[in-house]
């Protein structure tokens, strides 16, 4: 995997082994953070409960008036903008990426024969010959130079 350009590669996190106190640590954060959110919708849950307690989807009270749920939005306004501005930002972040990755330069071209065959030594008609071959055999001489080209025999396909 590369990374865009400009942007250093973050590092690894790998999974080590942690001690039984740091698991007891991070299931006790856990569950106080669910508690605390729990505490803080508290009326929305209780709405909840009796919506969904027998008689199923009704309410056991008169309907709620709507300054009750009024409260309920007002009270969590600003967790709501909070929120809202979050997706929007994500939302923003992924479209200008989508663009980046949209307005990157095309693949480079494709090597051309002539340039591949003053690269490695071979002749362009050697080149020519060979590009339908799906295996080649090759033979490297002195100062790492090919010298030969030839097809090699297709294996036999294992069945």
């Amino acid at each position: 995997m590369t990374s865009p350009p400009g942007r250093p590669v973050p590092p690894l996190i790998e999974a080590a082994p942690a001690s039984r106190l740091i698991r007891l640590r991070d299931q006790l954060l856990t569950l106080a953070a669910w508690g605390v959110t729990a505490l803080l919708v508290r009326n929305a849950l209780a709405l909840l409960w009796d919506f969904f307690r027998p008689p199923i989807f009704q309410l056991s009270k008169d309907q709620p008036e709507w300054d009750v749920v009024l409260e309920i939005v007002l009270r969590y306004q600003l967790e709501l903008q909070i929120l809202t501005l979050w997706i929007l930002g994500w939302a923003l972040l992924f479209s200008l990426h989508r663009r980046d990755v949209n307005r990157r330069d095309p693949t480079t071209p494709p090597v051309l024969r002539s340039e591949l065959a003053g690269a490695t030594g071979v002749p362009e008609a050697t080149l020519l010959s060979m590009e339908e071959v799906k295996l080649i055999e090759v033979d490297i001489g002195e100062e790492a130079r090919i010298v030969a080209v030839r097809p090699s025999a297709q294996p036999e396909s294992v069945a």
